[in-house]
């Protein structure tokens, strides 16, 4: 493969969907009997640390692992919480990460997963968004159930926009990436505000609870007042606050969670262990696509500012951190959702090395932009029209590169 690829120009940006003449990049399905063993959509796939498989979520609340052999592939079944989760929509069990001692037999946190979820408690809407954790068995054969331990249950009052995706730092910090509450345009006007509900931003917590760098719980997301009569409160318990999130208050004026605030609908972010940039590519409302790249205290002006077009209106008299306006944005001629990815690390590939791939669900490109060259961007590929929309983007540890469909597709 080559990238001689096609370079997005601003002739394309009338409106119209353009035609791309073919490119030397090329999609070959793989996996092929995990999609047949499926019953459900897919939202993300990721390498279990230390073994050969691979874990798949499924939307509704199935989990799967399979072994990375493409010729096989087939899928066991190693969770089911589809009484807990709601599916419809944004919704549905979303991120997952392992615990950097996931693979530790000395360790307290080994066998240690981390979900994120929509929580439906009687109906579909209103919902909760869940941050939890779970044991895996010691031989790794499936997750146990009653091993669940919510960290973060948060009312929510839309089924959109929750975000969900979730990685460890090299300190061992834990950040999870959370929506606006759903609605057009911050209709709950979340994205801006750091003392009333963890909504609209990315957050850094110490799970490993350590008092020499963290701290406890000094401020609880405000309970809801339209919470329905019977249903549950906010959870928020077992993780404490790093010291050096940007906004630690020893009076407890805000939610010290946040690491960074002003986002949509971050549906994924990625942790570049190299440069340890955060890559987070963020769902636009009518506008734009965009990507930004976050740092501690970071703005990214949701929803003042979608992409490069702003909304003066929308903007607070006063702003909260550093605003940072995104790296790159696109508009409705190249795509309407962004699939967030990865920057490529791997010797398979060497002229994508450093470069930032991602996709779109709707148009179904996938491109590559190039921080090193002004944040070029150039089209590789483009998803089969017969294909549903891409879900998410796998860096392999063997340096392949995998693309995930909604309905399970791996290619």
């Amino acid at each position: 493969h080559g990238l001689d690829s096609v370079e997005l120009k601003g002739e394309f940006l009338d409106g119209k969907i353009p035609r791309f003449p073919n490119v030397s990049w090329q999609l070959t399905n793989v996996f092929p009997n995990f999609q047949q063993s499926l019953s459900e959509r897919i939202t993300n796939v990721i390498e279990i640390p230390g073994t050969n498989k691979i874990l798949a979520l499924g939307k509704t609340g199935l989990v799967w692992m399979f072994d990375n052999d493409e010729a096989n592939g087939e899928a066991k079944l190693v969770l089911d919480i589809r009484n807990k989760v709601m599916g419809a929509s944004d919704g549905g069990l979303l991120g997952v990460a392992f615990h950097p001692e996931f693979n530790d037999t000395s360790s307290t946190h080994k066998r240690t997963i981390y979900f994120a979820y929509t929580h439906r408690f009687h109906r579909a809407e209103p919902l909760y968004n869940r941050l939890t954790r779970f044991k895996f068995s010691k031989d790794l054969d499936s997750i146990a159930f009653a091993s669940e331990e919510v960290l973060i249950q948060q009312y929510d009052r839309n089924w959109w926009h929750n975000g969900g995706d979730m990685f460890f730092d090299k300190e061992g910090y834990l950040y999870l990436s959370l929506g606006d509450e759903g609605g057009s345009y911050d209709i709950y006007e979340n994205s801006q505000k750091i003392n009333e509900s963890l909504f609209g931003g990315i957050i850094r917590i110490d799970v490993d609870m350590d008092s020499s760098r963290s701290h406890p719980i000094r401020r609880y997301p405000l309970p809801s007042q339209e919470k329905p009569e019977g249903f549950p409160d906010n959870i928020n318990q077992h993780y404490m606050i790093p010291n050096d999130n940007p906004w630690v208050s020893e009076a407890g004026d805000n939610l010290e969670e946040f690491f960074a605030i002003g986002f949509r609908s971050p549906h994924r972010m990625h942790y570049d262990t190299l440069t340890e940039n955060i890559w987070v590519a963020d769902v636009g409302q009518g506008s734009k696509e965009e990507i930004s790249i976050i740092s501690r205290g970071s703005n990214a002006q949701w929803p003042y500012q979608e992409g490069n077009t702003t909304y003066p209106e929308k903007k607070p008299a006063s702003i909260i951190g550093i605003e940072t306006p995104p790296t790159f944005d696109y508009d409705r001629s190249w795509g309407g959702c962004i699939i967030g990815g990865f920057v490529y690390r791997g010797d398979k590939y060497s002229n994508l090395n450093g470069k930032y791939i991602f996709g779109d669900y709707v148009s179904k490109n996938i491109w590559a932009l190039d921080p090193s060259n002004d944040n070029k961007v150039t089209l590789l590929t483009k998803a089969s029209d017969t294909e549903s929309g891409i879900v998410s983007l796998l860096n392999s540890s063997d340096g392949y590169i995998y693309t995930v469909t909604l309905r399970g597709r791996i290619h």
